[in-house]
C-alpha cells in the first residue's frame, strides 16, 4: 500500500495540514495518524472523490497559476524600469512615455496576481476564478458545487453504511445472518457504486469548464505579456545604445579634461608634452566617432518611428490585400 505522502508528492493529492487530512479521513469513515500513514485503494477513492480534495486541488493550482504570472510580471516589469530609468537618464522623452505607462500597467497586473495569492493562501479566496470565469460559467460552476455537496453526504452516508455492515458481518456468528448482511452489503455497495459515478460526472463537468477558462485565460495573458516584451524590446535595444554611448562620452570628456590640464603644467619636458597631445587628438578623435555613431542610430531610430507610423496607416487595397512595411533594425 502507498501512504498518503506518496499520493502527495505525486500531485494526485493536494498538500494540506496534517490535521486537516485527520478530519477528512475521519469524515470518511477511516482514521490516519500522520500522512506517513498507509491507505488502501478505497481509501485513497474515497479521498479523490471528497469535495475538500478536489478544492484543494484547484486551490493549488490557482496558486500555481498566479505565483508564475506573478514572477512572470516582475521579470517584465523589472526589464521596463530599467529601460525607463536609463531613457529618463538620457533625456529620451518618446522612449520614456511608452515605459511609463507599460511600468505602470505591469505594476498593477503584478499586485493583482500578488493579492490573489494572499486570497488563496488566507482563504479568503478558494479559486481562481475571480477574473477568469464569466458570469454564465461561474453560475454553472456554484450549481455543480451545490450538487457535489449534496451527493457527497449522501456518499458519506453510504460509506457509514457499509462500515457498520462490515463489522456486522464480522461479527455474525450464523450461516443465515452472515448471507442476509453480504446481500444489504452488496446493496450498499451498488449504491456507492452509482453515487461515485455520479460524483465523477459532476466534477468532471466542474473540472471542464474550469479547465476550458484556465486555458483561454494563458492565451489571454500569453498575448498580453508578448506585446509588453514587444515594447520594452523596441525600446530597450535604441536606450541601451544610446545610454552607452552617452556614458562613454561623458568618460572621454573626462579623460579630456583631465589631458588638457596635464597640458597645462609649465614644468612639463617637450617628450611628455608630445605624448600627451598626442592622447588628446586620440581622444578627440574618439568623441567625433562616438557623436557619429550616436547621430547614425538617431537617425535610424527616427526612419523607424516613421515606418511604424505609416505601418499603423497603412491603407488597404481595394482586393483587401494590405501593403506589407519593413522595420529596419538597428546596425550593430
Amino acid at each position: 500500500m502507498r501512504t498518503l505522502k506518496d499520493y502527495i508528492t505525486v500531485g494526485q493529492l493536494p498538500l494540506l495540514a496534517e490535521k486537516e487530512y485527520k478530519d477528512i479521513c475521519s469524515s470518511l469513515g477511516f482514521t490516519i495518524e500522520n500522512v506517513d500513514s498507509s491507505i488502501d485503494e478505497e481509501q485513497y477513492t474515497r479521498l479523490q472523490n471528497d469535495p475538500k480534495i478536489a478544492s484543494a486541488l484547484l486551490e493549488q493550482k490557482a496558486f500555481k497559476l498566479n505565483h508564475d504570472y506573478g514572477v512572470s510580471y516582475n521579470q517584465l516589469l523589472a526589464e521596463a524600469q530599467e529601460t525607463l530609468d536609463k531613457a529618463e537618464a538620457n533625456g529620451l522623452v518618446d522612449e520614456a512615455r511608452p515605459m511609463r505607462d507599460v511600468v505602470s500597467k505591469l505594476t498593477g497586473e503584478r499586485n493583482v496576481h500578488g493579492e490573489r495569492e494572499l486570497d488563496i493562501v488566507s482563504g479568503r479566496d478558494n479559486t481562481l476564478l475571480d477574473g477568469i470565469l464569466n458570469e454564465s460559467q461561474m453560475d454553472k460552476v456554484s450549481k455543480l458545487n451545490f450538487n457535489i455537496e449534496q451527493n457527497d453526504e449522501a456518499l458519506k452516508e453510504a460509506y457509514a453504511n457499509k462500515d457498520d455492515l462490515n463489522k456486522t458481518l464480522e461479527a455474525s456468528r450464523t450461516f443465515f445472518k452472515k448471507q442476509r448482511t453480504k446481500r444489504r452489503l452488496k446493496k450498499v455497495e451498488k449504491t456507492i457504486a452509482k453515487l461515485r459515478n455520479k460524483q465523477g460526472k459532476l466534477m468532471g463537468e466542474q473540472s471542464r469548464i474550469v479547465n476550458a477558462a484556465i486555458e483561454k485565460y494563458k492565451k489571454i495573458k500569453e498575448t498580453q505579456m508578448r506585446e509588453y516584451s514587444k515594447i520594452i524590446a523596441s525600446n530597450k535595444e535604441y536606450v541601451e545604445r544610446v545610454d552607452k554611448i552617452n556614458t562613454s562620452l561623458k568618460d572621454i570628456d573626462n579623460d579630456i579634461n583631465l589631458t588638457n590640464k596635464e597640458l597645462n603644467d609649465s614644468s612639463l619636458d617637450k617628450f611628455q608634452r608630445k605624448d600627451l597631445e598626442k592622447d588628446a587628438k586620440k581622444l578627440e578623435k574618439e568623441k567625433e566617432s562616438l557623436l557619429a555613431e550616436k547621430n547614425r542610430i538617431d537617425k535610424m531610430r527616427k526612419l523607424q518611428t516613421r515606418l511604424k507610423n505609416l505601418r499603423n496607416k497603412t491603407r488597404v487595397l481595394g482586393n483587401g490585400v494590405q501593403m506589407p512595411t519593413m522595420t529596419p533594425a538597428l546596425m550593430p
